[in-house]
């Protein structure tokens, strides 16, 4: 599967991404940004065609991909001429997929959910204040928008995290409006 997501990557495709998370089937429709053996990097797209933050997760939990059809045609439509496009991260070389996207979400105040199990029953909301190869420092922000607390991650131990998707935005909103 990685070969065809690094094609699918490479030709700047539209790709919808079917996987089986918490053992339910999920669909992540965007484009591929950056891929590794570990890590995928995805500018995330709704079903609507409109910006939908950035999703980072593990290539091997997506046992199918598509492209070129009338779902991605659709959304591809609806996107170009929605005309509200994804900000640009840049990913150097040494540098993991992870730590672009934290760099990224600190920069432009973005907010951040981390799931730390594959059943996403576990996650952690908020503003990223530092970070290392190790650990995150998290502003956690519950989900009325206000800030509770700090939390510190193990970086290793994130399966996947979600950077300003609707979710996140309707929450930043309220954090702004609380706080």
């Amino acid at each position: 599967m990685n070969q065809i997501l690094e094609q699918v990557q490479k030709e700047k495709k539209l790709v919808s991404l079917y996987g089986h998370i918490g053992g339910a089937q999920t669909v992540i429709t965007g484009y591929i940004l950056y891929m590794t053996e570990e890590e995928l990097l995805m500018a995330k797209i709704s079903s609507r065609g409109e910006y939908d933050g950035f999703v980072l997760q593990r290539p091997k939990y997506f046992f199918r991909a598509e492209t070129d059809g009338s779902r991605e045609r659709r959304m591809g439509t609806l996107y170009l001429h929605k005309k509200k496009s994804h900000g640009r991260i840049f990913k150097l070389e040494q540098q993991t997929c992870m730590d672009a996207l934290l760099r990224y979400a600190k920069e432009q105040g973005l907010l951040m959910n981390f799931n730390m199990d594959e059943d996403g029953k576990y996650s952690i909301l908020g503003f990223i204040q530092d970070f290392s190869k190790n650990f995150i420092k998290i502003q956690k922000i519950d989900q009325d928008g206000f800030e509770d607390g700090f939390v510190y991650l193990d970086a290793q131990k994130i399966v996947s995290c979600r950077c300003d998707t609707a979710g996140e935005q309707d929450i930043l909103l309220l954090n702004h409006v609380n706080c």
